[in-house]
C-alpha cells in the first residue's frame, strides 16, 4: 500500500486466510511457504540493527525513502525505455 501512495494510485489488494493459504500450498510451492512467513505479516515485526551500525558504519533506509528510490530509479527508466 506503501508503493501505491508513493505512485499515486489506489492499491489493489486481497486479503487470503491463513487456512486458504495453507490450502493453496499444496497445490502453488510458492504459497506454502508463505504460511511460514505469515508472522511477518500479522504483528509488529522489528529490527534491532545498532550492532551492525556501528560496526560497519552503515545507517539503514526508511521504507518510505527507500520506496520512493526504486520509484524513481526503476520505474522511471522502465518508463522512459518503452518510449
Amino acid at each position: 500500500m506503501a508503493i501505491a501512495g508513493e505512485m499515486g494510485i489506489k492499491p489493489k489488494i486481497q486479503v487470503a486466510p491463513k487456512f486458504l493459504v495453507w490450502i493453496l500450498g499444496l497445490f502453488i510451492p510458492v504459497m506454502k511457504e508463505m504460511v511460514e512467513m505469515i508472522y511477518q505479516y500479522d504483528r509488529n515485526y522489528v529490527f534491532e540493527s545498532s550492532k551492525f551500525e556501528k560496526r560497519f558504519g552503515i545507517k539503514p533506509t526508511s521504507y518510505t525513502i527507500g520506496i520512493q528510490n526504486i520509484i524513481k530509479t526503476d520505474y522511471t527508466r522502465r518508463t522512459s525505455d518503452s518510449k
